[in-house]
Formats: C-alpha cells, structure tokens, sequence
C-alpha cells in the first residue's frame, strides 16, 4: 500500500542505505593503505630523491647560504601553497582514481583536466627517469671503476640507465604492494642516510675514517687531462658562514662544469623537481583506504618535514666547508657524512630508485584513470578495470622514460618536468581559488585552512616562475596542454561534471543582467528575439514536434546581429486548470519539454533558448509568452511570428493575430511578422538574389537595420540590400534618390537606392508624398541616451516622413499609444476592406512584383489599423498588398530608435 513517503522515500531509510554503502566500501577496503603507508611514505620518497644529495650542495657554492635558502623557499612555498588547494579540493567530496587529475577535471572541467592530466603524466614518466640518471650518477662516483663504459660519459649513463630502467619497469610490474614494501624500506634507508649527513657534517673531521678534513676531487673540465685538486671539510665554522653567504655566479667549479655560468633562475629550473613529489600520494587515491582523509594529513605533514630538511641543509652545507670544496665536489652530501661516504653513496641510490618507482606507479595509475574517463578516446586501450593493475599504461609510461634516460642529462632534464609540474599546480591552486570565490554552494571542503586569496598567490607564483624560468618552454607546456584540451573538448560534450565554469558563467552571467537594466543605449540595441511557435506532444509517435522550423532558423541568422534568441513553444491543452490534467493526460504530455527542445535545438545548430507554456487558451498563452520570457534586460525586444495562413475561414486565428499586434504594442515589443514562412530558407543554404526594403513608413530604424544584421549571416551574405522609397509622380526622382542615399549614407548602410513613383490617386489611399528636406538639423549626440519617442526630427527618428500615415488618417493619432487598437466589434466583425484601399493596395502589389519578384526576400512595413476598419479588412488589405511574392517581412517597430548617424 503506497503511503505518503512512497515518492521520495523515507529520510532514515536513505540514511540506512547510505550507511550499508560505507560499510561495503571498508570491507572492499581491507586491502588498501592509510595515511602513513599510502600518503606519507610515497610523499617523501618522492620529494627526498637525487637533487637533495647531487645538487644541493653545488647550489649552495654557487648561489650562497642566502640566495640557496631563497631558492629552495621560493619552490617550498609554492608546493606548501599547493598542498593547502590540494588539501581543500581533496575534502570536498570523494575522491576515485587520478588523484591530481581527478580534482582537477571535476573543479575545471574533462577537457581541461585531460589536458593538464596528460601533461603532469608526462612530467612523472620523465621525473622517473630523472631519478634514473641520478641513480646512475651515484653509482658512478661510489664505483668509477666498475662501469660498463668510460665513468662521466654520456654514453655510460644512457647504458647503465638503460638497465636500472629495466629493473624499475619489472619490480613495478610486479605489483603495487610489493613495490609499496621496498618503497617502505628504501625510505627508512633514506631517512637514516640523511640522519647520517647531518651527524657527518655537524660533528667536522674526524682522525679515523675518510673525513678526516682533506680529501681528493679531479677537475674534469679537460677529459684528456683530469687535475687532481685537494680540498678541504672544516665542520661548523662562522668563517665559512661569513665567505659562502653571498653568491659567486662566475667562480670557477669541476663538479658540473658548463658552457655558461649559472644563475639564480637556472638553479631554480633546476632544483624545483626536487620539490614535486607532494601529489605522489594524491595519484595514488584508487589504493587508498579514506582519500578525504589522508590526502591533506599525509601530504602536508610530508611537504613541511621536507621543506625543513631542504632548507636547513642550505645551512648545514655553507657552514661545513669553504666554497671551493661544495664547487669541486661532485658528491660533498657524501664526503661529510658519518661514518664514511660510502654508506650515503649507496643509500642515494637506493633513494633515487625508490623515486624512481614511485614515479612510475604515479604515471601509470594516473594514465589509465585518464583513459578510463573517455574524455580522450585514442588512449581507451590504457583503461583498467577496477583493481586490475595498469600494465599497458605502465609499458607507455615506461617507453616515454626510456627515451628521457637517453638524454642522460639532469640539467636539461629537470627544466622540461619542471614546466610540467608547475602548469599542474597552477591548476591545483586554480580550483581552489575558483571554486571559493564563486561561493558555490557545493562547496563544503572539510579542510578549512584555506583561503581563495592564498590560492590565488600560489597561481601567481607558480606563471611568474614558468616565465622566468624559460617563457617560450612555458608556451610550449602551455601550447602542448591547449592542443590536448581542444582535443579532448570534442569528445566530453556529454560528460557533466559540474566544473567551476559552470558556476562562474553563472555568476558572471548574474552580475552582468544586473548591470543591463532598463532600457538599451541606441548604439548598443540589438535584436532580441522571441520566436512564436506552436509544439505538439504525442505520445506515441516521435514525442514532440516544435512547428515553424523555417522561422527558428531564420531568427537564428538574425541572431548574428549579436542578440538574443528564444523560441517560445505553445502547448494547447484545451482542459488545463479543470481537475488533474496529469490525471488525464499523464505526466508524459504535461513533463517540462524545455529542455528536450533545447537539446535539439543544439543538435540542429541553431543558437537559441527554448521556453514552452501550456495554455487551455492560445491568445492567453501567447500573451504570457511575450510577458514572461527573458529576464531584466536581456528580455526580447522583437517578436517573430507567421501570418496565420487560415485567417479567411478561421475568425479565431483573425483574433489571435490581433491581438498578438495589441500585445506587442502594449508591451513595447517590435513585429517582425513572415509571409509565406515555410519558404525561409533554413541554415546551411545559400541566397543570392537580393534583399528589398520597401520603406512605406518611420519605424525608428527597424526596417533598415534589419537587412544589414541579416547580411551578417552566411545564408544572406552574398545578397546585396537594395531600398525603394515610393513617392509621388509630382516629385523630382533624381533630387528624392540623391537625398535618400545622404540619408542611408549618414547611417553608414550599404543599400542599394531607389525611387518608385505612383500617382497621386493611389497615394491618396495608401501614402502622401514623402517629405525630404535637404537643410535638415542635425539631431544632438546628448539626445540619444534618452529612448524616448521624440517627432519631427529624422535624424533621431529613421525613416520618411508623412508616407501612408496621412492616409491612414485618425489611426496615426493613436498610433503613440497603440496602433493596432480597435474595439471588440471591429476585432470580429467580417466586415470587408473599402475598395479604393484594396486598388490601392493592389496597385503596390504590382510595383512590388516588377521590382522585386526574383529577390530573394522582401522587407515592409507593417502597417497599422486604420480608424473604422475591421480585423477582416485590415488583414484583407494586407493580403492583397503582399499577394503573389516568394518570401515577405512585414516589420513593424516601437519608433523607439534603433540606429543613429553618430559614432
């Protein structure tokens, strides 16, 4: 029996069943790693690699105790930075396979996570063999004799390189959690191999052992005659505090010596891999037992011990030993250490291997969470199951660090992943940053040290260095990233993530509607177009039909002016508000169609809104249509609607129609009405022929705008504009045309001028003269802020003078307030047109058909209801006027002003 939960279901019941899933989750979870073992541990074996041991002490001969310990604060607190977004991301829902990529995908979005994804992979695989290479260096000092080839050469590295690689692609192959134990152990050795340099450095020479404060390095910057230089290890002393606290760019070093001299931007480029390891945990997220949790606990805890460790060996190093010795020595982190360097020599290369594999593990897992999104389907073949291992992603990640182990340089290496890594915490901080200023609100992070402005800082930092490290390197990243975006932007159209553009278009979006309140400047207006059609819901057949495509197309080419464009859908439903219409109906008929209409509106090309309105009454509902759509001052200005074919037989059509005219007038809307519109031609053709404006009236502009927005379009773009003014047989033609063509001149209009005469009985009825005056006043610029309706003036009110408004009498008297104003009885009275205004009309027809029967369409004015004349006549007068013509826009505007001659 259905009781009042039967809908939605009980709250505790979803709270029950939310519990089970948790529970279900942990039990999966037996075999998965917490804070320490999968955060921590990986952090710090990644971070403490080969750099620490190499390179640190060489940077701080070369750059000083200051400008070293400003260097590594520098990539400290931009990794710190990091690690605070990352932290805020993390907790702020759960966290599945890709770690880095995950959050930044679901913060930014699938294209541009892939992009920045792909790139970070690549910064792993290579990071990984940059591990590798200092692996083998290491291995080159402790042994120089036990090399395959001649020890330094490039050549020896790339060979020895090649088979560390081999033994890092196997024990990684082999399984994570076999990797996760040697990874264990290997980080204790490090930890123990750093206690030692500590202890080594800090404790000076000894009498026994090697340290024993002289020792011997060869100057190799000649291979053919390597020099044996002495140098000397001192301990703790203020002199050495005193002499390597500045910086000695251009002294002379045998450690690693180059072409060109170093500085402070190329020992950053340098040493910044050094600090990279801060996501290692965050890649791993699929082996995690709780992400949320253990994601920003592990990741801090591990960059703020290593941040120390780093920056206070830039000390411990300066104050050991004199300048000459940290420039010459190639392993000084070794030749300090307790009891002997051999102890460290081996623990680096344990260290640098470890890294190595965790390098590798992180590229793998996050290659196959990437491939398994389908964001970009040329890497589908590297998607897992769930808790199979990656092989196939980890074989690609292993052939691109093959490649970078041939390079077998560090120093041209670490730049190259340093772009990478940098462009990924950019993004990192982006998220956050993003995601808390827009307030939105599924923003929840349970990490609450964070704040969108520190965020913004670690964006800032991490661009500056990418520039002042190599700016056309960071083009490259960035080029590399775009290219991958675009890519991937094809085929994410139909994942929904809920990226942070969503909510910034949003509130950008909001603030901006805000501002356009009111009436539009004249130099900005555009068209803003509600498109009046009819739907038909069946249940059994396709399921909606939307009718008047022709006119959806053609409002979309208007939309080239840059406006607006909804079509307004109208769902009769004879019985609505008479007991339950869903009852009746079902929820299939009376459900939301707006979207569905959208959707196919997109699949069609046609950029548009979409709104429907169930009415039991189609006046009513056309009426709440062109009330109701839009929203501050991006409602529509301008309404476009077929003329209703069965007028004759049908009065209800006759009423409708008129009142559509009433509405629009009442509201302040344009009125573009399309004769013949199952013939506008739909997006995709081509027109030629040209575009005739038949300009019978003063609109403010409308009419003569019109064509030109078309035109815009590549649908109209090849029809030239040509404009025909009608005036009497008693004018001059040449003397109207020259001042027709200053007038559209002034506008700046392409139009093609013409002048069409008619006799003075014809125009009795449908038009006096046109008034042209070759001394008229120029309109003040100050005047057009204001859209009031302002008379005698056609500098601020386009369009002709007099024309048929003197024949249509009285009407025109109304014509301010509306002009399709007629009583009850003249809105269904059958009465017919008087004659002379059908010959009139009828003689126009024939103008229009000798001048205009092969363009391609013709624009008129839509002329208002005479005083006295009936809805049947008024449309009869039309009909007649436009008989016989392949396509036709009856156009009638707001005589609010729509263009002006000034700048």
């Amino acid at each position: 029996k259905e009781g009042l939960y039967s809908s939605q279901g009980r709250a505790d019941v979803k709270v029950r069943k939310y519990a089970r899933q948790i529970d279900q989750a942990r039990a999966g979870a037996a075999n998965k790693q917490g804070t320490v073992m999968g955060v921590i541990f990986p952090c710090m074996q990644n971070i403490l690699g080969v750099l620490l041991f190499l390179r640190l002490p060489w940077i701080v001969g070369v750059a000083g105790i200051g400008y070293s310990m400003l260097l590594v604060g520098i990539t400290c607190t931009c990794t710190f930075i990091t690690a605070l977004s990352l932290s805020a991301v993390a907790t702020n829902g759960k966290i599945l396979a890709g770690g880095s990529y995950f959050l930044i995908s679901r913060s930014l979005g699938p294209a541009l996570g892939a992009g920045v994804g792909l790139c970070f992979y690549c910064a792993n695989s290579i990071g990984a063999a940059m591990y590798i290479i200092g692996t083998v260096e290491a291995w080159e000092i402790a042994n120089p004799d036990l090399q395959i080839l001649e020890a330094g050469s490039f050549n020896n590295i790339r060979v020895t390189g090649y088979i560390v690689w081999a033994f890092a692609l196997a024990a990684v192959g082999g399984g994570l959690k076999y990797v996760a134990r040697l990874g264990t152990a290997i980080l204790f050795v490090v930890l123990l191999v750093i206690v030692f340099m500590y202890v080594g450095a800090l404790s000076g020479p000894r009498d026994w052992g090697e340290a024993n404060g002289s020792f011997s390095v060869f100057d190799r910057s000649d291979p053919q005659r390597p020099v044996e230089l002495t140098r000397f290890f001192t301990g703790p002393r203020s002199e050495n505090v005193e002499s390597n606290w500045g910086a000695a760019w251009e002294a002379e070093q045998s450690a690693f010596p180059s072409a060109s001299a170093p500085s402070f931007i190329s020992l950053l480029a340098l040493w910044f891999p050094a600090v990279t390891g801060i996501m290692a945990g965050s890649n791993r997220s699929a082996d995690l037992e709780n992400p949320s949790a253990s994601i920003p606990k592990g990741t801090i805890f591990a960059q703020v011990v290593t941040s120390v460790i780093y920056v206070s060996f830039c000390f411990v190093f300066g104050c050991t030993a004199p300048r000459e010795s940290l420039l010459d020595d190639k392993f000084y982190a070794a030749t300090s250490a307790f009891p002997n360097k051999t102890v460290v020599m081996y623990g680096v290369m344990l260290s640098s291997l470890g890294a190595a594999l965790q390098s590798l593990i992180s590229a793998s897992r996050l290659l196959s969470a990437i491939s398994g999104d389908g964001t970009l389907p040329i890497l589908k073949s590297f998607a897992i199951k769930p808790g199979k291992e990656p092989t196939r992603a980890l074989l690609a990640s292993g052939f691109i660090s093959f490649w970078a182990v041939t390079v077998a340089d560090l120093n041209i290496v670490n730049p190259i992943i340093t772009m990478f890594f940098l462009l990924c915490y950019f993004c990192i901080n982006m998220c956050c940053a993003l995601l808390e200023a827009l307030e939105d609100p599924n923003w929840r992070p349970r990490f609450q040290y964070h704040h969108w402005s520190v965020s913004l800082a670690g964006m800032c930092l991490c661009a500056t260095l990418m520039i002042l490290i190599s700016w056309y390197s960071a083009i490259a990243a960035i080029c590399i990233a775009g290219s991958i975006f675009m890519y991937a932007q094809k085929n994410s159209q139909e994942v929904q993530w809920g990226d942070g553009w969503t909510g910034m278009r949003y509130q950008l979006a909001r603030r901006f509607l805000e501002t356009v309140q009111g009436n539009m400047h004249i130099k900005a207006w555009r068209p803003q177009v509600l498109v009046l059609t009819g739907v038909t819901i069946d249940e059994h057949a396709a399921g909606l039909l939307l009718h008047d495509m022709e006119l959806v197309h053609f409002a979309s080419q208007l939309k080239h002016g840059q406006g607006l464009c909804v079509v307004g859908g109208l769902c009769y439903l004879p019985n609505l508000g008479r007991g339950s219409i869903i009852a009746k109906l079902g929820a299939f008929n009376i459900r939301n169609w707006a979207s569905s209409i959208q959707s196919n509106l997109n699949d069609m090309g046609v950029d548009a809104f979409a709104k429907i309105v169930y009415t039991p009454n189609r006046t009513e509902g056309i009426s709440a249509l062109i009330q109701t759509t839009g929203m501050g001052g991006l409602s529509p200005n301008c309404i476009l609607a077929s003329w209703p074919f069965s007028w004759v037989v049908n009065s209800e059509a006759r009423v409708r129609f008129i009142s559509t005219l009433q509405a629009c007038g009442v509201f302040g809307k344009a009125v573009i009405i399309a004769k013949e519109g199952h013939s506008f031609p739909k997006s995709g053709k081509t027109m030629t022929a040209p575009i005739d404006i038949w300009w019978l009236t003063s609109d403010g502009g409308l009419l003569l705008i019109l064509p030109f927005l078309l035109q815009k379009h590549q649908v109209w773009r090849q029809c030239r504009i040509r404009l025909y003014t009608v005036i009497s047989t008693s004018d001059d033609p040449v003397e109207m045309k020259a001042q027709v063509q200053s007038y559209v001149d002034d506008f700046r209009l392409p139009l093609e001028v013409h002048t069409v005469q008619l006799p003075p009985a014809v125009l009795q009825q449908v038009g006096s003269r046109t008034h042209w005056r070759r001394g008229r006043a120029r309109s003040d610029p100050q005047d057009e802020a204001s859209p009031a309706h302002r008379e005698g003036n056609m500098m601020t009110d386009p369009g002709p003078r007099g024309g048929l408004q003197a024949a249509l009498g009285a009407a025109i008297r109304q014509e301010r307030e509306n002009p399709f104003a007629v009583s009850e009885e003249r809105l269904t009275s059958s009465a017919p047109c008087d004659g002379e205004m059908l010959d009139a009309a009828k003689s126009l027809n024939k103008v229009f058909q000798k001048a205009s029967a092969s363009s391609s369409l013709l624009i008129t004015n839509l002329l208002p209801i005479p005083r006295n004349l009936s809805a049947f006549g008024y449309m009869q007068f039309q009909e007649h006027l436009t008989a016989d013509l392949t396509r036709v826009l009856l156009v009638r505007g707001t005589q609010d002003n729509v263009m002006t001659e000034f700048t």
